[in-house]
């Protein structure tokens, strides 16, 4: 794993509950955004492909990519249940506190524990990421 994959598994666990929900209500929101056949025009046919099928494929795959990096935290949330590791990728990504104030709630937890702890999270991340086709 090299840095600009340890930073985007970094932003993606950050974006975790912004993926979900968009994930969920990315195809559905715009499912009346121009899908349905609109039959009080003249059909007119420029090229030979669909608009409204690429447009549809498009969100699904948007919606796909934002679902697989839900899947690479939920996993490595799961791994690392009863380890005192999923407190830490909560306290980090979900409620978004610093390592200071993780280190001081969780106070059996020492500021270098912290961060050999993130790369233990960071790897098995990154093996989920590569086993989803992400990387």
């Amino acid at each position: 794993m090299n840095k600009s994959q340890r930073r985007q598994i970094e932003r993606e666990f950050y974006n975790y509950k912004n993926n979900k929900q968009m994930a969920a209500e990315y195809v559905a929101s715009h499912a009346l955004d121009g899908f349905a056949v609109d039959y009080s025009r003249d059909r007119v046919q420029s090229t030979c492909d669909n608009g409204n099928e690429n447009k549809i494929l498009s969100r699904i795959d948007k919606s796909e990519y934002l679902w697989k990096w839900c899947l690479v935290y939920e996993k490595t949330y799961e791994r690392f249940i009863w380890t005192g590791k999923e407190k830490l990728m909560d306290r980090r990504y979900v409620q978004e506190e610093d390592w200071r104030t993780t280190c001081t709630e969780l106070t059996w937890l020492p500021q270098s524990t912290y961060f050999h702890w993130l790369n233990e999270i960071w790897e098995i991340a990154y093996l989920w990421a590569k086993k989803f086709g992400l990387f």
